[in-house]
């Protein structure tokens, strides 16, 4: 386990935390809200992330197609369907869950597939708000067991960063208003190619200094960071998150993750338990933020304190339950399920493999 990686996991979850806090304050808070824009890079940490990561654990075991997808699924699914059944089910009771378009069997289904579906003025969101990355990371997981079933070694890497290319550019000569088509060839699948080829380059950085490694890692990390907070908090969301979102949050994230590999080549590694486990339930965290933001701002408005609750306060109350809300929902729910799939899926496994011998 790289842990400097673990870290930025935290942090692009709960980056991605405080964008939602500040999309939902008073318009008299517009400086908090244009600088927690720059929270909408959490995504963009998380693709870059995933490419890397999942060229580095597959370098030397080599799975199969299968293999690799069987473990991605069981990672994925069983937990975002558990959360996107329970948000079905509080639109059922009357609830509206922020981010949520809609009640229909259809659109259960869509959502539970990975399926992006037009909603309107409400764009292609799917029934938990932002399971629309996930839409993508599925995607991008095909496109890596296809590229599995294909070829190995270091050409992998590189036929799958040639793959995802070759979408984007369809993408800019085909224009089309089907959501899927527009998710297969949209220029954010540009980031999962950037963490891939930082896997590849991560072993040549090995042979480095140490010093040299060092400074290269702050110098990345201080600039990226430095990008990604300048960019998000100095430029009108609609603008960043348009088709060259891949540049203003994709190049610096890039840098970000290549900085924290630097820094761990370096020895300069996380060690604090505490961070490791927020970087293992990030996902969690990314699944329940919405609807405990939603619970918590109901709570704080109808508690004493509302009237003299400054931004403040608020947004320690708000980290503190979301932080609370994905330890729990983590450790009771995602952590348990994961393990008891993952047991029953290599049994399965094992079980046709001696069938089959």
């Amino acid at each position: 386990m790289i842990t400097n990686l673990q870290l930025l996991r935290a942090l692009a979850a709960y980056a991605v935390v405080v964008y939602h806090i500040g999309d939902q304050e008073p318009a008299d808070l517009a400086w908090f809200r244009s600088l927690s824009h720059a929270g909408a890079a959490g995504v963009d940490l998380f693709f870059v992330l995933s490419g890397f990561i999942m060229v580095f654990t597959t370098r030397r075991a080599e799975p199969t197609a299968t293999d690799f997808l069987r473990k991605r699924i069981t990672r994925i699914v069983p937990t975002y369907w558990l959360v996107t059944l329970a948000t079905f089910g509080l639109l059922l009771l009357g609830l509206r869950p922020i981010g949520n378009h809609g009640a229909d069997v259809g659109y259960l289904v869509s959502s539970l597939l990975f399926i992006p579906v037009e909603r309107g003025a409400s764009g292609t969101i799917p029934l938990v708000a932002v399971g629309w990355t996930l839409n993508y990371e599925m995607f991008f997981y095909l496109v890596f067991a296809a590229a599995l079933s294909l070829t190995k070694g270091r050409r992998l890497a590189y036929s799958i960063v040639g793959v995802l290319l070759a979408f984007v550019l369809v993408g800019l000569f085909v224009q089309t208003a089907n959501p899927r088509l527009r998710l297969v060839t949209s220029p954010l699948l540009l980031e999962f190619s950037f963490g891939i080829l930082l896997a590849r380059l991560w072993e040549g950085a090995l042979q480095l200094s140490k010093r040299t490694l060092e400074r290269l890692g702050l110098g990345l990390v201080l600039v990226g960071g430095s990008a990604l907070l300048g960019v998000g908090g100095g430029v009108p969301l609609p603008v960043v998150t348009g088709p060259w979102r891949f540049a203003w949050f994709g190049i610096p994230a890039a840098a970000v993750v290549a900085g924290a590999l630097s820094l761990e080549a370096a020895g300069r590694k996380v060690s604090s338990k505490r961070w490791l486990f927020q970087g293992e339930a990030s996902y969690a965290l990314y699944l329940v933020h919405p609807l405990v933001l939603q619970v918590t701002r109901k709570l704080i408005a109808n508690a004493p304190l509302a009237a003299t609750a400054g931004l403040g306060v608020r947004l320690v109350i708000l980290l503190v339950a979301c932080a609370t809300s994905a330890a729990l929902f983590y450790r009771l729910v995602e952590r348990p399920l994961t393990t008891l799939l993952t047991r029953r899926s290599t049994r399965v496994v094992e079980r046709a493999v001696e069938t089959s011998s």
